[in-house]
């Protein structure tokens, strides 16, 4: 299994196009001890290794180590989650974390931080967060999600998705629940509405289908979570059952607002795979599975059903530019944002 925090030479080789601190990749090895890898441009000199509960500031006044080689590994003791800021001796700092939460409970649970765009600049760290469903956060769990500060937690799921696994927040702060169902094109609720047969026609069959005609007609449902982003509410975390298909497609379409390269946005679509393909969180999403009625499916029956393919994410980037000539259209025209919205969404979720 490919490890989570490893980036392809695509992926940094479209960083290396700018000054400073290329890309930074932080990997937990232990309890409380951290590799950090970085890249940096000539002439940036050493680097300092600050730990900060905060993506956006250091709140600690001495770096835990100083370094121009690359990787350094430390230890910082915490109960929450620790976000390292690499600041050269020439040019910008740069932030990085873990990118999947270390949760008892938590499946297929990830920060969208850390990616760069087209244009240099990166993906902010602890605004944006990815899930499977949480009907089993442990109170470990909780005290650990209390520094990401969530202000609304979506769910994408259909009602009887959320009967069978339900989310009753129990830590302290307990964010806006939003509901915001997305169905699919043969759906209960797509069922209800008067379709011609011609219609009907038009509904794409297999799961490539699903998702091309996801990423062009539901996009209504997406666009307004994308405005909430926009006017700022986050931290936000969205999630849908297994975290795999409308959550993933929709943390595709985030970043593709963002100008990240789609070889990137593929990468992170396809972590899915690593993370939710693994024994233990197949065992945790059984039940959900079986509709809790018993009889849960087997580890490997559930991980055939549940792999995804990058053909699906190619299925809706071909419908996008089949609709949507070009990145501002999609946005103006698919997801209904306003100049000043997509301003406000890239200005939020962006830094140098």
């Amino acid at each position: 299994m490919k490890p989570p925090f490893i980036l392809s030479a695509m992926f940094l080789a479209s960083a290396r196009l700018f000054a400073g601190i290329d890309q930074a990749v932080t990997e937990s090895t232990a309890p409380d001890t951290y590799r950090i890898t970085f890249t940096a441009t000539a002439g940036t000199g050493p680097v300092a290794v600050f730990a900060s509960s905060r993506a956006d500031r250091i709140d600690t006044a001495q770096p835990l180590v100083a370094s121009a080689t690359s990787p350094v590994t430390v230890k910082v003791p915490s109960a929450q989650r620790v976000y390292f800021h690499l600041k050269p001796a020439t040019g910008p700092a740069r932030v990085t974390s873990i990118r999947v939460l270390p949760l008892d409970g938590g499946i297929n649970f990830r920060d969208l931080g850390g990616y760069p765009t087209q244009d240099g600049q990166h993906v902010k760290w602890g605004l944006v967060y990815r899930s499977a469903k949480l009907d089993q956060l442990s109170p470990r769990d909780y005290a650990y999600m209390e520094n990401l500060g969530l202000k609304v937690v979506c769910d994408f799921r259909m009602e009887q998705e959320r009967a069978r696994a339900p989310t009753t927040w129990t830590g302290p702060r307990a964010p806006e629940i939003y509901f915001n169902p997305i169905d699919t094109p043969a759906g209960p609720r797509r069922a209800q509405q008067a379709m011609t047969p011609e219609e009907r026609a038009k509904i794409p069959a297999g799961l490539a289908g699903t998702y091309r005609w996801m990423a062009t007609d539901a996009l209504p449902e997406f666009g307004v979570l994308m405005k909430r982003i926009a006017a700022g509410d986050t931290p936000m975390l969205f999630h849908c059952q297994e975290g795999r298909g409308r959550t993933g497609l929709f943390a595709a379409l985030v970043l593709l607002a963002l100008e990240v390269p789609r070889d990137v946005i593929m990468q992170d679509f396809m972590l899915t795979n690593d993370l939710l393909l693994t024994d233990e969180a197949l065992k945790k999403m059984s039940n959900a599975m079986a509709g809790g009625r018993g009889g849960e499916p087997s580890i490997e029956s559930m991980r055939n059903q549940l792999r995804i393919s990058e053909d699906y994410l190619k299925a809706a980037f071909a419908g996008i530019d089949e609709k949507f000539p070009t990145t501002e259209s999609f946005l103006r025209d698919g997801l209904k944002l306003s100049p000043a919205e997509v301003t406000a969404l890239r200005g939020r979720l962006l830094e140098p």
